[in-house]
């Protein structure tokens, strides 16, 4: 009973974060993938071997959203559950 009322506000957190997803049409969901897409591969041109200069301004690339307090949040959640 204990473990199960440990890992239910993560499994909440996670609950909430997907319905907010699915809420999203499914025009505006591929949109944002694509997006997330363009972003990471943008960033994988600014690494080794390539080693080009990024085309998206600092705040707004891949490392930026990597760093964000509720992406890091979610991405933690979704592993426990």
């Amino acid at each position: 009973m204990q473990a199960r009322e440990t890992g239910q506000p993560c499994c909440n957190r996670t609950a909430q974060a997907v319905d907010a997803f699915v809420s999203v049409s499914m025009m505006d969901r591929d949109e944002q993938l694509t997006y997330l897409l363009f972003l990471k591969m943008a960033h994988e041109q600014t690494r080794p071997p390539k080693h080009r200069e990024s085309l998206v301004p600092k705040g707004y690339d891949w490392p930026s959203l990597m760093a964000l307090e509720q992406f890091e949040a979610l991405q933690t959640d979704l592993t426990r559950c």
